[in-house]
């Protein structure tokens, strides 16, 4: 994956009939810990320090994603995040290659 790229989160939301999607950049865990000291290895944050962009409530589950040369990558799914897009609470995401080696053993599922 690139180094420092810009993820996109897209789905349809529970306040537009239309498809959305914002760009915000990863944050890295450490600092994502100031705003949720439960944050595991298994999820991931990103957003705007300064808040104004960030999935928000009726989202979870959408995907979180990253064109990494000519291809869409999922990085994370949409999880939780302390109201919605509010400066310093970065939106938190489930860490889709946590779980990589469970998904290529259970395709059935998908």
């Amino acid at each position: 994956m690139p180094l420092n790229p810009l993820f996109f989160s897209s789905f349809p939301g529970s306040t537009s009939s239309t498809l959305q999607e914002v760009s915000v950049p990863i944050v890295n865990n450490t600092q994502c810990r100031v705003s949720y000291s439960f944050l595991t290895s298994n999820m991931m944050c990103a957003g705007l320090t300064e808040g104004g962009k960030d999935s928000c409530q009726g989202d979870s589950g959408g995907p979180l994603v990253s064109k990494d040369h000519n291809r869409w990558v999922q990085a994370g799914v949409v999880s939780f995040g302390y109201g919605c897009a509010l400066p310093n609470f970065p939106g938190v995401y489930t860490r889709v290659s946590e779980y990589q080696s469970w998904i290529k053993m259970n395709p059935v599922f998908l």
